[in-house]
């Protein structure tokens, strides 16, 4: 019996990596966010992966920060910071209308 790999086409456009810190309520998952922020990356997101959690009263009452690291890559061309920017600030836009997160600086 043969075994067949699937193939997986490697984009030769080169990645951009980038991480946000919100702070966000206790009780919100990360899938949530995940979810949020790749419906806000425009099909450019490849990977978004929680990487630190961290819980203290200095954050507020029931807050949470989270970093997510995200991958960005285009299969057509080589993204430029401006484009990755411009998608950063959407992503922000919108989990802090949905979720009432704060950009942790």
């Amino acid at each position: 019996m043969k075994v067949v790999t699937p193939y997986i086409h490697i984009s030769k456009y080169p990645k951009i990596e980038r991480e946000i810190n919100l702070i966000l309520s206790n009780t919100l998952d990360s899938g949530e966010i995940i979810t949020c922020i790749k419906n806000s990356g425009k099909g450019l997101i490849k990977r978004i992966n929680p990487v630190n959690l961290y819980r203290h009263d200095s954050l507020g009452n029931d807050k949470k920060s989270i970093v997510f690291k995200m991958i960005f890559q285009s299969e057509s061309k080589t993204l430029e910071d401006r484009e990755v920017n411009s998608i950063i600030d959407e992503i922000i836009t919108n989990v802090r209308s949905k979720f009432k997160a704060e950009l942790r600086v």
